[in-house]
């Protein structure tokens, strides 16, 4: 399951990715981190779907950790919009 919803997450970020933005990004953060080049409210919206999502803490916690480890940064901002929206 965790496959799946990590790839349904790159399939929709891979749509939104702009170059432009994310070298703009690279560059504000002093080339600490890659970047795909989406904003934050796209970002969000793009994972609106997964409140819907009933997941257990389990698979989400795993779920963050896998996010966490790719290397552009909007994984991890997703991660922790993954967990905020799924906090009880």
């Amino acid at each position: 399951m965790h496959r799946e919803l990590i790839a349904d997450i790159q399939t929709r970020f891979a749509t939104l990715s702009n170059p432009q933005s994310a070298a703009s990004m690279c560059a504000y953060m002093r080339n600490q981190f890659s970047f795909l080049g989406i904003a934050t409210p796209a970002r969000r919206a793009a994972l609106v779907d997964f409140k819907k999502y009933p997941l257990a803490q389990e698979t989400l916690l795993t779920l963050a950790q896998q996010l966490w480890q790719l290397p552009e940064r909007e994984y991890r901002y997703a991660a922790i919009d993954l967990l905020a929206m799924h906090a009880t």
